[in-house]
Order: structure tokens, then C-alpha cells, then sequence
């Protein structure tokens, strides 16, 4: 097992000297830890004139993973993606960087992995998913098919509602997995769902298998976040006025909606800036709601609303069980 520090061990160097990283290393599940620096390639896309420096690591198994060494400064991010067979102990770039630069990134199997192309401040209402099944060498953009039936949409395609990705697929091997998918209603009136999608050939095809309709997610920017339990469903979103959190569930069972303001101590002073929900178990998950001061700022495009910039942030954490 491998953990990746979120910065380097110098943020910035000279024009002509690449940023240097570390790993920290643990082979028994977390006891004790070694330190390993991590020598950059000389081929390696990574600027040296940028603000931040940090980095994301996954393994497919012992011997196989990539890092994705990220630098950010100001609106712009860049990733570089690095591949190792040796376990981390030597490093190669790969082929292309990849197509979400500094986005989060899943590595299935040391060929095949997935990134997620998320909303930039240019370009607001923009976002993809990508997949390569040869190591990096090539990427290919995914496309879901659109769900008539799970959506009761008869309307001319381009009325539809708008396809976003907001989370990575989830894989329980190298052929089944999950995939949630966002749909935005034209208007901002609580008819926006998430639909889940389910593969059995790795990902080459997807079919949806159930919905969780009638949201309120007025843009790509809304508090809301998404994650998959075995084959449920979760969705956790935000209210336009920012006052309340509600739960989602939809499983094989159906679905269940439940107001959690009050983990979260919700008051008058309330502004949820973001949600990240994880699953550590099948027991129950974990909730992290971001809160702030407002601060308004004016974005482009044409479905986004006014961001709330966090001034101030508190995190509340709580952990609700199914």
C-alpha cells in the first residue's frame, strides 16, 4: 500500500528544475511508514513556474500504479501521469497525459483506468469521462446511452436534460461496475435526477438500472454529491437556500429520502459550500458537509448560478448508517 503526500517536498524550483516529490509507504496496513522521494522523468510535462504542487496515487495491485503529479496556479491545473511495475521504486511517464489533468483519476487494472474531466472556472459547464484500456497510451471519451424510460422523457432530443459526471465509476472486479450519471433539468425547478448505470463487460457497455428523480440540483455547481453501495444508489443535495441536507437512497428496495440538517447543526448562518460523501464500509458512509461565509462571485455559461466562495469553512463529519 502507498499514500501520496498532498504537496511536494519543494513547491517551486528554478526554470530550469522539475518539482521534487515523496511518497509515504506503508506495508503493514498503516503501523509504521517510510518515506520515498520519487524521481521525476526528464520527459515528464510538469511546469516549474506554477503556485501548487500536489499529487494523487492508486494501484491496481502490488506492483502496478500510476501517480498523477498535478500543478495548479491560479484558474489553470495541468497533470502529468507517471507509471510504475516495480511496486513505486522507479517511475515512467506515460504516453499522453491524461485528458482530465489535475481530475480525479480510478486505476482497475494496470491497463485499464478511468478519469473524470470536472467543470473549470472557463469552463463551467463542462464536464466527461475517460477511459483507456492500454496502460495510458490512448484515451477514449465514455458515452452512456440516454434513459428514455427511467427519465419518462418525450421530448425532441434537444430538449433533454443535460448529461454531467460528477462521480468515477465504481468496479467490484474488472468487468462489473457502477456508474452514476446527473442529469440537469432546463430550469432550475427540482426535476434533475441521477441515474445509475451498471456494466458487465468493463465498462464497453452500460445499461440503467435505476433512478433518483425529482432533485434539486439547479447547475453543475450545486452542493450535491454522489456514491454507490453494492448496487445502491446514494445521493446527498443541498437546497437552494442552502438551509438543508437531504439524503438520497435508491436500491433494489426503492427509494428513501431522509433530512439530515440536523447532523450537521443547520442554523440561520448556514451555507453549504460542498458535500463528499465516502463508503468505508457496507455497514454505513460517511459525510462530509463544507460550510462557510458567502461570498458571491459571477461565473460563465449559461446554467451557471452565482458561486458561493468559502470565506470561512467549518467541516462537519458525521457517519450515518443504513
Amino acid at each position: 500500500m502507498l499514500f501520496c503526500c498532498n504537496f511536494p517536498r519543494s513547491t517551486k524550483g528554478r526554470d530550469d528544475e522539475l518539482p521534487q516529490y515523496d511518497l509515504a509507504m506503508t506495508t503493514d496496513s498503516g503501523a509504521s511508514w517510510s518515506i520515498a522521494h520519487v524521481t521525476v522523468p526528464a520527459d515528464a510535462n510538469i511546469p516549474s513556474n506554477m503556485d501548487d504542487y500536489r499529487g494523487q496515487v492508486a494501484f491496481a495491485d502490488p506492483q502496478h500504479g500510476w501517480l498523477n503529479l498535478t500543478a495548479n496556479a491560479g484558474h489553470t491545473s495541468t497533470g502529468t501521469l507517471l507509471v510504475t511495475s516495480d511496486g513505486g521504486r522507479t517511475w515512467r511517464a506515460a504516453h499522453d497525459d491524461p485528458p482530465g489533468g489535475a481530475d480525479p483519476f480510478l486505476l482497475v487494472t494496470p491497463t485499464l483506468g478511468w478519469q473524470l474531466l470536472k467543470p473549470s472556472w472557463m469552463e463551467p459547464d463542462t464536464t466527461g469521462l475517460y477511459v483507456t484500456r492500454d496502460g495510458a497510451k490512448s484515451w477514449q471519451q465514455v458515452s452512456v446511452p440516454f434513459p428514455n424510460e427511467m427519465l419518462s422523457v418525450g421530448a425532441p432530443i434537444e430538449s433533454r436534460p443535460t448529461d454531467f459526471y460528477n462521480a468515477l465509476p465504481t468496479f467490484e472486479d474488472d468487468k462489473h461496475g457502477f456508474l452514476p450519471v446527473t442529469y440537469l433539468a432546463e430550469n432550475a425547478d427540482g426535476n434533475s435526477a441521477i441515474v445509475l448505470f451498471e456494466t458487465l463487460d468493463g465498462g464497453r457497455s452500460w445499461k440503467p438500472i435505476r433512478a433518483i428523480t425529482n432533485l434539486d440540483i439547479p447547475g453543475v455547481e450545486a452542493s450535491y454529491t454522489v456514491a454507490v453501495a453494492d448496487s445502491t444508489l446514494i445521493a446527498a443535495t443541498g437546497s437552494q437556500d442552502d438551509k438543508r441536507v437531504t439524503l438520497s437512497r435508491g436500491g433494489p428496495d426503492g427509494r428513501a429520502d431522509s433530512d439530515i440538517t440536523s447532523y450537521i447543526g443547520g442554523s440561520e448562518d448556514l451555507h453549504i459550500c460542498g458535500l463528499i460523501l465516502r463508503l468505508p464500509s457496507k455497514a454505513g458512509w460517511w459525510l462530509t458537509v463544507r460550510c462557510c461565509q458567502r461570498l458571491m462571485a459571477a461565473r460563465p455559461g449559461p446554467r451557471s448560478r452565482p458561486q458561493s466562495i468559502c470565506k470561512k469553512w467549518w467541516p462537519h463529519l458525521r457517519h450515518l448508517r443504513r
